[in-house]
């Protein structure tokens, strides 16, 4: 490859200004003095004949990859002599960038290119001259004879085209010069849509799908560990009054588990893969979806699904449970219920009390009501304490004045309390079979790997067997 150069002497001149290089065989470089004119006509020489196509047999780097060493070294920072020459070859090295200013409307962006390779525009040159010109400016300060004129020339670029020009080509730089650069605060952080955290809502729903198809629960991943505490904190009967459908529904963004629980254990435990698979496959995922908390209800009730274990394990014959009864009368429930049960003041025995001689209308009326207190606190705290010492699943026998008490109401609440801790005492004792059920799972075969969630992947088609005429 031969190039052409063709030199006019121009009159005004008196003399020629030439560089001198020697080439070295054992550095695999050119070399000349130490004069920092040197150098930077070598960068620029450098970075004028980058190519595109191949690397400087000489060098085996590209020109601009030379250049932007040269400019980087050392030796154009420890200078003693500063020139206009130098100036305007920092200002040739730094025009190498393309530059770019906004429409006149501020709607668009003008970029003004070099009659040069597209290698040879390289943002990274402008940046290595304005170091080094921002380290002659601050050096000058020791060196009066420093001639700096020239340096009102170098170009200058608006930093917020620059920087966006210098993101969108930095893939096309050189490997050596495409390190991290700094950006400041002036771009914006984009999240890709395929860096999807584990806690996010997308995750949770495609951990959920994932498993709901594989038709597998993994028993590390089932992380309720007492069904009956959490059946507690619940606060609300549990009822099975409510419709119940494993249909995607909107409902299953936010399921009340006080009024599914039931049935939703019920039906997980007669589901079959091959027909509900899919069902599950909404419903729970989308719950999943909902929240952190209600993604961990996915494993327990999957298990339900998937294990056979649970069939044999049947709700008591119940259609509520008020676990705020708790399982055995308490003393201040009772007392309560006792109380309320009471006859008014005015059909009370104390209300007809006779007056004390003397005694005015106003004590006697204060004296009756603390008796009907007195009397109500004591036999409240009597019959509190036969029905609790002598709790049954039955009405225990109940010694009361019937005549100061509403007693039918009161059997009605005493036995609808009793009655009620029955019901919690064979819930309990379900839940607490079910978790050790759950405890006990075999991990059987170890699941496939979940991967991570991506909205694309290369190898999608391999995930699809191609269809032949054998399979028509």
């Amino acid at each position: 490859m031969f190039v052409s150069r063709s030199i006019s002497a121009a009159p005004t001149l008196q003399r020629v200004t030439y560089q001198t290089y020697r080439i070295d065989t054992e550095l695999n470089c050119l070399t000349g003095n130490v004069s920092l004119t040197n150098k930077l006509y070598l960068a620029c020489l450098h970075a004028l004949t980058s190519s595109g196509y191949g690397t400087d047999p000489l060098t085996g780097k590209s020109g601009t990859e030379e250049a932007l060493g040269l400019l980087r070294s050392a030796s154009c920072r420890s200078t003693i002599k500063f020139s206009v020459r130098d100036a305007e070859l920092l200002r040739l090295i730094a025009s190498l960038c393309p530059s770019h200013s906004l429409h006149r409307h501020k709607n668009m962006q003008v970029v003004h290119w070099l009659n040069l390779p597209v290698r040879s525009h390289n943002h990274r040159l402008y940046l290595a001259a304005k170091e080094i010109k921002r380290h002659v400016t601050n050096a000058k300060l020791f060196h009066d004879g420093w001639e700096t004129k020239g340096l009102k020339k170098f170009p200058s670029h608006d930093d917020h085209l620059y920087g966006r020009s210098l993101l969108r080509a930095h893939h096309l730089l050189p490997s050596e010069t495409s390190e991290q650069f700094s950006r400041g605060d002036g771009d914006a952080t984009y999240h890709s849509r395929d860096l999807i955290l584990s806690d996010s809502a997308e995750h949770r729903a495609f951990v959920a799908a994932t498993a709901i198809f594989q038709w597998s629960v993994d028993p590390a991943g089932i992380t309720m560990k007492d069904l009956v505490g959490l059946a507690e904190s619940w606060k609300s009967p549990l009822t099975s009054s409510a419709v119940l459908s494993f249909t995607y529904q909107r409902s299953w963004l936010n399921p009340h588990f006080p009024a599914i629980w039931i049935k939703a254990y019920n039906a997980l435990r007669e589901t079959k893969k091959v027909q509900d698979r899919f069902k599950l496959l909404f419903s729970l995922s989308s719950m999943a979806y909902s929240s952190q908390d209600l993604s961990k209800f996915v494993p327990t009730l999957l298990a339900f699904a998937v294990h056979p274990e649970f069939r044999a394990e049947n709700l008591p014959a119940h259609s509520e449970y008020d676990l705020s009864d708790g399982y055995r009368p308490t003393q201040p429930t009772v007392v309560q219920m006792v109380l309320a049960c009471a006859r008014e003041f005015y059909l009370s025995p104390e209300s007809s009390m006779p007056a004390r001689p003397g005694e005015s209308s106003r004590a006697l009326g204060n004296r009756r009501r603390k008796a009907y207190k007195a009397r109500l606190d004591e036999e409240a705290n009597y019959v509190a304490d036969q029905v609790v010492e002598k709790w049954s699943p039955d009405i225990p026998a109940i010694s009361i004045d019937f005549d100061a008490y509403d007693c039918t109401r009161l059997d009605s609440k005493i036995q609808d309390l009793s009655q009620s801790c029955s019901r919690n005492i064979q819930l309990r004792k379900h839940l607490t079979r079910v978790q050790g059920i759950l405890r006990d799972l075999d991990p059987g075969s170890p699941a496939a790997a979940l991967g991570r969630y991506s909205s694309y992947s290369p190898d999608h088609r391999r995930q699809y067997n191609p269809v032949t005429n054998s399979h028509i």
